[in-house]
């Protein structure tokens, strides 16, 4: 904290007498007599009448401003202030309240321009209040009201649970002891379900921190995320293309769930599958949202998009006909989907598991992982990269930050057919049918060369092991027994089976 009268050199005007000696100007303003300090560089140098206060606020960011013309209530002022920064987040004493309420408007403004009577007035107030003012805050950024109340409920969740009144009593080690019984407790959440808990609490602190400035640092800066890779709980898979396609016939005859046909949910699942567009992003769907001269669906920015950008994603030909019939008699403001409910249903996971079990698929597979409506992105990215489709572009169709989340998260392979595709695709590199000969003549596995203990234990037994006689001969068929034939039943052929050309040369 500094007071001081802050000073200033200006050229000594005409008719000012000046004193070298005592190193002192005299001139007149407006009829007054007025003195000065004469400067080496010929120069006077003036003090304010007026005292200034320099300091550090509640932030730690140097701040000053323009006290009184007398020393003793600007030193009062100083002395008050730094009270005012000690109680930062605390309750102001009521004496301090009536003190600051009766000062000068320039004195009040300055301290609020600053943020610093703001943080005390604000972060005084219990930290339920201070949540209502996040809540409204996330309204004004055009947040969907689904994350808006999932993020408020989770945030007074965890500060009722931790007894936190207000901003200052908020500890990281609590929120951390809190969530690691959410974890291991009753109801065993996962770490994608704790990291959203934790996700809530960050996001309000650095509205706290950032947007508002009334505070200097997040109480809950330390706390990190825990790796969902380690803790898999809900896990999407794809399905075959011939189960996708019993799926949507099975549905488009199907009765009415949550308030659409069925011939509407097929072509909910449908539009899912072929664009990748979230639940959340089709919910907000309006006939006016689609194009189907163009064949395009513009998904609004302010609407649903999950990164804020207004995206515009191509629709198939056949579809666009199936939809245009569907979309005749709605009006450009109607939402698409929906039915008698007049919006989608927040079940959709619920309602994709009724259809799976009319088609007789299963909703979980063997291996735990289920296929719910997000899993029709999941299989968005399947099918567009088992299509052979470049990854980048298969990445700008899902709209991911990465191709990494494309092609290791989202897209899964469609059974083992493509998987034995691929490996067939390989060159073949048998050797020439010459040099196959020679080498077998030459080589390791020639009989000449095979050591006698070996061809003993070849020997042995005749149903599981080919003897050493045997090894470089030809089969019925044309191809040559190797030491990785186990019998005359399991001999390989070279056009035989997709690893053939690597291990049976």
């Amino acid at each position: 904290m500094r007071i001081f009268r802050p000073q200033a050199t200006k050229p000594i005007p005409a008719g000012a007498v000046i004193d070298r000696a005592k190193g002192v100007v005299t001139y007149r303003v407006r009829g007054k007599s007025r003195r000065a300090v004469l400067t080496d560089n010929g120069r006077m140098r003036l003090e304010s009448s007026t005292w200034r206060i320099e300091f550090r606020d509640h932030l730690g960011r140097k701040a000053s401003l323009t006290a009184f013309t007398h020393e003793g209530q600007t030193r009062f002022l100083a002395s008050r202030i730094e009270e005012l920064i000690a109680h930062s987040g605390g309750a102001m004493t009521p004496e301090l309240r009536d003190y600051f309420n009766r000062l000068p408007s320039g004195i009040l403004n300055a301290l609020r321009a600053g943020g610093l009577l703001a943080a005390e007035q604000v972060l005084v107030k219990p930290l339920s209040e201070l949540v209502g003012l996040y809540e409204e805050a996330l309204r004004a950024r055009e947040r969907s009201a689904g994350h808006v109340k999932k993020t408020v409920r989770m945030l007074r969740e965890v500060f009722n649970a931790c007894n936190f009144t207000s901003w200052r009593q908020i500890q990281d080690g609590k929120v951390e002891a809190f969530l690691r019984d959410l974890r291991e407790g009753e109801r065993h959440l996962s770490y994608r379900r704790s990291n959203a808990y934790l996700t809530a609490c960050h996001s309000f602190a650095n509205w706290v921190v950032n947007d508002r400035a009334w505070a200097m640092e997040s109480p809950l800066r330390r706390l990190h995320k825990l790796s969902t890779k380690e803790d898999p709980r809900h896990t999407r898979r794809a399905i075959s293309i011939e189960d996708l396609r019993k799926l949507l016939q099975t549905t488009a005859d199907g009765p009415e769930r949550y308030g659409m046909g069925g011939s509407e949910r097929y072509l909910l699942y449908r539009l899912a599958v072929e664009t990748g567009l979230r639940a959340g992003e089709l919910r907000r769907l309006h006939k006016g949202d689609f194009d189907l001269e163009a064949g395009t669906v513009t998904v609004r920015a302010a609407r649903a998009t999950k990164n804020k950008q207004t995206r515009e994603q191509a629709l198939s030909p056949g579809l666009c006909v199936e939809l245009r019939d569907f979309l005749a008699g709605k009006l450009p403001a109607a939402k698409a989907f929906g039915g008698s409910y007049m919006q989608l249903t927040d079940r959709t996971a619920d309602m994709v598991k009724q259809d799976l079990d009319a088609a007789g698929l299963p909703y979980t597979d063997d291996q735990g992982n289920v296929f719910d409506f997000h899993s029709l992105r999941v299989e968005t990215a399947s099918l567009l990269v088992n299509a052979g489709v470049d990854p980048k572009q298969a990445q700008e169709i899902m709209r991911h930050s990465s191709i990494g989340l494309t092609m290791d998260t989202y897209a899964k392979v469609l059974g083992g057919r493509k998987k034995a595709q691929a490996v067939a695709s390989l060159p073949d590199l048998s050797l020439p049918e010459s040099q196959r000969q020679a080498a077998a003549k030459t080589g390791t596995d020639s009989r000449d060369s095979m050591p006698e203990s070996l061809t003993k234990v070849y020997a042995q037994d005749g149903k599981d092991r080919i003897s050493s006689d045997s090894i470089g001969q030809a089969t019925p068929t044309g191809a040559i027994k190797t030491a990785f034939s186990t019998g005359p039943a399991r001999i390989r052929t070279l056009d035989e089976g997709i690893m053939s050309p690597l291990l049976y040369r």
